[in-house]
């Protein structure tokens, strides 16, 4: 099926439902988008782009309910996930300093810059946006990826370029490392706690993109770096930086204050991993793109 409007859309990450059904997020600049009457935020926020969140059918035949969720900035949705009573988790970024439902959130008003991360929680029917909350510090935040912890707590990753992210004190890396560098939080389930962040990246550019729980309530993160630095390869499957840009793979205890291994994964070139997820024994399986 198509799912969009009269301007440029695009879905930037989909999961499925208890029952079957298809959520998917993303982000739009059509001010008709379908399926938004009733929802959370029915009207258009303004501003380049909103980001999106929809519902359909697992077959594909209806469009149950969608919501733009962004204010009068630029806004996109770039990941989501459920939570055990159904609710919908969404992590994205924005440069809306009116992004709604912050209030009484972590981090109620916007950070600085541009660009901050944001993750909100919505009804699994997309008609109550529950609360929203900023992830940022003072320069640019993106949050790219999003999963819940056994206990409902909220884990994400991105990327930062803030030397002064929120909460890293008592991380595995409290200490912003240079260029831009990757990042782990964990907040409350309701999002009105930010319980611990931490850097993860070496003394150039760094991304997280991706993140699974491990069977022991570990953190496993994917992305890439550009840092010859990057912490913790040592005795990992690659322990040495390949060249260009390498992917990369971590594992963080649950409570994000160690770093338990990580390792590069690349060639001579450019290598980025883009996806993650554990196999039925522990294995952990990601995928990306080489040059």
């Amino acid at each position: 099926t198509y799912l969009g409007g009269g301007d440029r859309d695009e879905i930037r990450t989909l999961t499925l439902s208890a029952n079957g059904d298809v959520l998917v997020g993303g982000v739009t600049a059509s001010p008709i988008f379908p399926g938004t009457a009733g929802g959370a935020q029915p009207t258009y926020g303004g501003g380049a782009y909103d980001g999106f969140i929809a519902r359909l059918s697992g077959d594909l035949t209806s469009l149950q309910q969608s919501t733009y969720l962004g204010g009068s900035g630029w806004g996109e949705t770039l990941a989501l996930a459920l939570a055990d009573n159904g609710d919908v988790l969404v992590g994205g970024f924005t440069s809306s300093t009116d992004f709604p439902g912050t209030a009484g959130g972590a981090l109620p008003t916007h950070g600085g810059s541009i660009f901050d991360g944001f993750v909100s929680r919505l009804s699994g029917d997309l008609t109550v946006l529950r609360q929203s909350t900023y992830l940022g510090g003072s320069d640019y935040d993106y949050v790219y990826a999003l999963t819940l912890a056994v206990g409902g707590e909220v884990l994400v990753g991105g990327t930062t370029s803030s030397s002064d992210l929120p909460g890293t004190e008592g991380g595995a890396h409290p200490l912003f490392g240079g260029g831009t560098d990757g990042f782990v939080a964990r907040l409350s389930g309701g999002l009105t706690s930010l319980q611990q962040s931490t850097y993860l990246g070496g003394s150039d550019y760094d991304y997280v993109y991706a993140l699974t729980l491990a069977v022991g309530g570990e953190v496993l993160v994917g992305g890439f770096t550009s840092s010859t630095d990057f912490p913790g390869t040592a005795g990992g499957a690659m322990p040495n930086y390949g060249g260009g840009t390498d992917g990369f793979v971590a594992c963080l205890s649950g409570d994000l204050a160690e770093l338990q291994q990580s390792t590069y994964l690349g060639g001579s070139t450019g290598d980025y991993v883009l996806a993650l997820v554990l196999a039925a024994n522990g294995d952990v399986l990601v995928g990306g793109n080489t040059s």
